[in-house]
């Protein structure tokens, strides 16, 4: 079970008003990924699964263009969080 912290938020102009910080329990690199993918018994092969090099570079192509990605795997958008 992940870890978290409530920290009151410096953001909000209410002063009972917190934010929520999660502490990852562990992290996995791409070939950490593949790894426990092969060796929970997929039928694929580490070269079939290497076409997440084609994902990622396409995801990136798509960040840099601005746009968002959304899909069961993975979404990613911009956001600006600051007082202005």
């Amino acid at each position: 079970m992940p870890k978290y912290l409530l920290i009151l938020s410096l953001l909000a102009e209410r002063t009972d008003d917190y934010t929520v910080v999660v502490q990852p329990v562990s992290s996995y690199d791409k070939e950490a990924v593949i790894s426990a993918l092969l060796r929970n018994g997929t039928t694929l092969t580490r070269t079939d699964v290497l076409v997440l090099n084609g994902m990622e570079e396409t995801v990136v192509d798509i960040t840099k263009d601005g746009g968002t990605v959304n899909t069961p795997l993975i979404c990613t958008s911009f956001s600006v969080s600051r007082v202005f």
